[in-house]
């Protein structure tokens, strides 16, 4: 009977000296420091499941000696177990690590999970709860590369949220260390600068970014922008014309359009046409005054028919842009020969008063046209209005000159006499048309037998001895009608038969003003 007892107390022992040597091997072997260290290693290599698992472990084996208790580590391996399951995405991340800063103020690692709290707010896009708890970090707790991550993500919540006073001088603080926020610190610290109009500034950051895979493709834009707002069109041409080789730029038709206003700014107006073109071309986003530009390029290269197709179609806008439009549309119209057209679009030009000196020009030409075409009502009507709005404008004389050669023309010579005493200086040009004038008067006046008159205009005509042939015409009608009056005008119809005999009245320059007979 012993023996059946013996025997079942040494099976019992038997079978339980595998739990007795598992639970002796935990309790003297378990070194919770060893699988906290490993923890910490996972952790710094971003092998955070793996990480957690072993602060886990720390927390859960760690109670065999009590006497060995170690609180620091266990608050340790608590602050790593809750920063893991943010980093992890886990559902009560945030709870638990709120309830740990809470829970334990005064522990030196709360200061840092206030960082990684922030951290978590930054990756769900939360800007402002991140500006919350960045806002309590000190920088001072942080590793050289947690700075450079703090400053970047507090500098772009600011940024975000339109505070670029704040998020300037966070960006500007990394820009230049080459770190994985080195690319993105210059971006937005550049598009500040950019905004602020600090141009030199910005653009010192898009260029060190434009070998950047995410943003290389973007800058080119931005930094003929800048080269086009500092005037440095030579420096825009230059960069954008090779940035233009690749064919997967953005904006590559806005750099096109950029580099088209360089040329054009730096009056290259041949090179000008192409890109101006192909911009108009496009259709997407156009002004107004893109397409007065390629106008205005083709007017100065001489391509006409061209000019004139894009200056129409501004025509109808009734402003300024409208009214250098018809003024250059006129010129193209007398460079391919349109006179008429070219007075029209004149006139149009003259109705508006945005531009006064154009609007000066424009009276002058349609005056001129006028004249030339043979419109000579028109044309008296406009130089006597121009004459009277621009008495100090340096067409004065010329619209004189044409005014009295319309009257001239239309024989209408006491109207042009009476241009002609309102001059106050007379150049050579006007001296010679006076004097034409004078005469013609003065064989009017004799025609109408009124001899003292006559007189005086052929003493006024004889003032300006320009012409000498018209000069002793002038001297013989004269000494005939001192004939005539000292005869007491009994033979004036003989001194009219011996004046139509002179030779000089049958040069094709007088054959007109024969004195008419047979008034007596």
């Amino acid at each position: 009977m012993f023996s059946n007892i013996h025997t079942s107390i040494l099976t019992g022992i038997i079978l339980l000296l595998p739990f007795i040597s598992t639970g002796q091997k935990t309790a003297v072997y378990q070194d919770p420091r060893k699988d906290f260290k490993k923890g910490l290693e996972l952790f710094h290599q971003g092998m955070f499941e793996r990480a957690q698992q072993q602060f886990e472990k720390v927390l859960q084996n760690r109670y065999w000696e009590q006497e060995k208790k170690d609180d620091l580590m266990e608050l340790d391996a608590s602050y790593y177990t809750v920063v893991c399951a943010l980093e992890l995405l886990q559902p009560d991340a945030e709870k638990r690590l709120l309830a740990f800063i809470r829970d334990f103020p005064e522990f030196p690692k709360t200061r840092l999970a206030k960082f990684h709290l922030g951290r978590y707010y930054y990756q769900h896009k939360k800007y402002k709860k991140t500006i919350e708890w960045f806002e309590k970090v000190d920088i001072f707790d942080l590793t050289n590369a947690e700075i450079i991550e703090y400053r970047f993500k507090l500098g772009y919540c600011y940024f975000y949220k339109k505070n670029f006073e704040e998020a300037k001088p966070l960006f500007e603080s990394i820009r230049n260390i080459k770190s994985r926020y080195y690319y993105p610190a210059n971006y937005y610290y550049g598009f500040i600068s950019y905004y602020r109009k600090d141009y030199d500034a910005a653009l010192n950051s898009f260029l060190n970014i434009q070998e950047s895979r995410r943003y290389g493709l973007t800058m080119p834009y931005y930094i003929c922008q800048i080269y086009f707002m500092q005037n440095r069109y030579k420096k825009l041409l230059e960069y954008g014309i090779k940035a233009l080789d690749n064919p997967n730029i953005r904006h590559y038709d806005e750099i096109s359009y950029l580099i088209g206003q360089a040329y054009f700014m730096t009056r290259d107006f041949s090179n000008a046409i192409p890109f101006l073109n192909d911009y108009v071309a496009t259709g997407s986003g156009l002004r107004k005054e893109d397409v007065y530009q390629l106008a205005y390029a083709q007017y100065k290269s001489r391509v006409y028919p061209a000019a004139v197709n894009n200056f129409r179609k501004l025509i109808t806008y009734k402003d300024s842009l409208a009214q250098n439009a018809l003024y250059n549309l006129a010129d193209c119209y007398l460079k391919l020969g349109h006179k008429d057209k070219a007075r029209s679009a004149f006139i149009n030009a003259s109705k508006y008063d945005f531009d006064p000196e154009i609007k000066e020009l424009a009276v002058f030409n349609s005056g001129k046209l006028a004249y030339e075409l043979g419109f000579h009502r028109e044309a008296i009507n406009t130089f006597q209005k121009f004459i009277a709005a621009y008495p100090d404008s340096r067409h004065f004389t010329r619209s004189q000159e044409l005014l009295t050669d319309v009257f001239l023309t239309t024989r209408n010579y006491k109207q042009a006499l009476r241009v002609f005493e309102s001059i106050p200086v007379k150049t050579p040009a006007i001296k010679k048309a006076y004097q034409k004038v004078a005469y013609f008067r003065g064989v009017e006046l004799y025609n109408d037998q009124k001899f003292s008159e006559a007189e005086e205009m052929f003493d006024a005509s004889l003032k300006y001895p320009v012409d000498i042939d018209l000069q002793a015409s002038c001297k013989f009608w004269k000494g005939e009608l001192h004939y005539a009056l000292k005869n007491d005008d009994r033979d004036v119809t003989g001194c009219l038969v011996r004046h139509a005999q002179h030779p000089l009245l049958h040069h094709p320059r007088f054959r007109a003003v024969v004195p008419r007979t047979g008034h007596h």
